[in-house]
């Protein structure tokens, strides 16, 4: 398949508003030494799955652009230390949560019951768009918002969970992804055990037209793209293991051969969460594969 099909299944710009506030004030981030501002950014959806985000405006910038997407576990509250580090490097971090999670409003169930369970989203599902759209159509026009302002020497993308796995998803539909680095977030469901997850993860219909393998290689390459699927050996959730070891040398091979870069990093740890080692990894790639790009221009 190609990267235009994919497309067309899961980006539906037409769907939502963009909505920016300027000067939100949100005391859980002051303590951010290099921060300027955040400026809220929500994308209303025409039926109620909205997306809000925030947009961390750095004192200090070193001018690239930081997509961090978190998972199942709701706010990206939950991952403060992680955009507190990225802050300090001056990175402009753009900050998302799960489609009904964290501050993302619900929906009604057939009993018109407020519910965050995203088996509810299939209802969203047609030939022509799946119901992924919902997950990866508010990065495409967080980008594209933020770009009609400003220009950044590069665009990575960091999810941990569910925010990994839509890392994934994102970066194989978007060129403008330069680095993506997918923290704990899928496995090819062949490798999987007890760790099937959401019905967005394993949905057969999907699947079985864009396998795991093929979007893995879509993420990795393009002009000036790489991807680093990050696993932890004892995640004490999911993708523990070496596993991806497995299809690491065939993915990074069919990789370079189109001019991408495809990594595999498994980390030694025990908990579902960006360790702070791994943070400085994810940097100092950015930085490495940025000033590469640059000098190449």
């Amino acid at each position: 398949f190609t990267r235009e099909k994919l497309y067309e299944k899961i980006v539906d710009r037409n769907s939502y508003e963009v909505k920016e506030i300027n000067n939100w004030k949100d005391n859980t981030y002051s303590d951010f030494e290099n921060l300027s501002e955040i400026k809220k950014i929500d994308f209303i959806h025409n039926e109620g799955v909205d997306s809000y985000s925030y947009l961390f405006i750095p004192q200090k910038s070193n001018n690239r652009l930081l997509i961090f997407h978190q998972g199942h576990r709701g706010s990206f509250k939950n991952s403060k230390e992680t955009l507190k580090f990225f802050n300090e490097k001056g990175y402009y971090i753009l900050a998302y949560q799960m489609p009904l999670l964290g501050s993302n409003p619900g929906i009604l169930n057939s009993r018109g019951e407020l519910q965050k369970n995203h088996e509810l989203l299939i209802k969203f599902n047609t030939h022509e768009k799946s119901f992924i759209y919902l997950f990866t159509t508010p990065i495409v026009l967080g980008i594209d918002h933020i770009n009609k302002s400003m220009e950044f020497d590069s665009i990575s993308m960091v999810g941990i969970s569910g925010g990994g796995w839509t890392t994934v998803l994102t970066s194989a539909v978007d060129l403008r992804i330069n680095y993506s680095f997918p923290v704990a977030g899928s496995l090819p469901i062949a490798l999987r055990t007890y760790d099937i997850a959401d019905i967005e993860n394993f949905h057969k219909p999907f699947y079985s037209e864009f396998s795991y393998l093929d979007l893995y290689l879509l993420g990795s390459t393009g002009k000036n793209r790489a991807q680093v699927q990050m696993n932890i050996l004892r995640d004490n959730c999911c993708y523990s293991g070496g596993r991806s070891t497995l299809y690491s040398s065939y993915l990074s091979n069919l990789s370079d051969n189109l001019g991408g870069k495809f990594l595999t990093n498994i980390f030694d740890g025990d908990l579902h969460k960006i360790y702070k080692d791994q943070s400085e990894f994810i940097h100092k790639k950015i930085e490495e594969w940025t000033l590469k790009q640059k000098k190449s221009l």
